[in-house]
């Protein structure tokens, strides 16, 4: 019976650690295959892609192609505007290529740069995409590469 016991022990033991391991993996072989910032999202496909929007947008979606998954998994968009965190979207990913995306409503006073990260359920950001609200700032040097 004790022989049974510590066989039944060591094998618990042996299915939690690879179910642990296993979790690890999936989130880890994560890659985002594609990511777009634009204006809108309509029958899964990213439409206004863009870079700088007008303060008046209204919102701003970001769209990403997620591959690796080998179990529904969680990443999640996290939303920045000039380094403060704005937003934090949890977003489940089911399948091997999962094409998902978020919003955020923007406010006409809100201009300036603006960014937003992949980040998987381990904290590794996967993907970094930044926009600018408004007209972009340049500098002199970047007015006279421009000329």
């Amino acid at each position: 019976m004790k022989k049974q016991c510590i066989m039944f022990l060591v094998c618990a033991m042996a299915g939690i650690l690879a179910a642990q391991e296993m979790e690890k993996q999936s989130s880890s072989e994560l890659t985002v295959a594609e990511s777009v910032l634009c204006e809108n999202v309509e029958d899964r496909t990213p439409v206004g892609e863009a870079t700088t929007f007008p303060e008046t947008i209204g919102k701003v979606y970001f769209f990403t192609a997620i591959e690796g998954a080998t179990q529904p998994t969680q990443i999640k968009h996290v939303w920045y505007y000039q380094g403060n965190q704005m937003a934090d979207v949890s977003l489940t990913i089911q399948y091997p290529r999962h094409r998902t995306w978020s919003y955020k409503t923007i406010l006409p006073e809100w201009t300036g740069e603006w960014s937003v990260e992949v980040i998987d359920e381990n904290a590794t950001v996967l993907k970094k995409a930044s926009f600018v609200i408004g007209e972009k700032q340049t500098t002199e040097a970047e007015s006279e590469t421009e000329e």
